[in-house]
């Protein structure tokens, strides 16, 4: 049995690259890493950490819902880890535990070009304070 370890940060990308792999015909084994989004700093100073603990893993059981339930009817077998960072001890620890895994990274990948807004409006000023 194949054992794929895939990253997801994300509740729409990850499972959609999770979704398009599953077109396989021997059954595989899942172990899905997934890294809810931060919670806010005013948000988690009143949650104690075991309601944290509880927040991240219905999240990830909702994001992943879908992808269960198709991996459920190939015949696949699957285990969710809920993660805060994905390092690389985590992915040596997985190695050793699995022989042969393939990993995917399924993460939704950064906007590099993205500009923020306040440094786009100081640019525009200096242009139009430079004609």
């Amino acid at each position: 049995m194949e054992t794929f370890a895939v990253y997801i940060n994300d509740h729409e990308h990850g499972p959609q690259q999770i979704l398009s792999l599953l077109n396989r015909e021997a059954p595989a084994r899942w172990v899905l890493l997934v890294s809810p989004p931060r919670m806010s700093r005013h948000l988690g100073r009143w949650l104690s950490q075991p309601a944290k603990k509880k927040w991240r893993l219905r999240w990830s059981e909702e994001v992943l819902h879908e992808t269960m339930t198709r991996m459920r009817e190939n015949g696949d077998v699957f285990e969710i880890r809920v993660v805060r960072h994905l390092n690389a001890s985590l992915e040596r620890d997985l190695r050793r535990e699995y022989a042969g895994l393939r990993i995917v990274d399924a993460r939704r990948p950064q906007d590099q070009w993205e500009v923020p807004a306040g440094a786009a409006a100081v640019g525009t000023l200096m242009a139009l304070a430079v004609e």
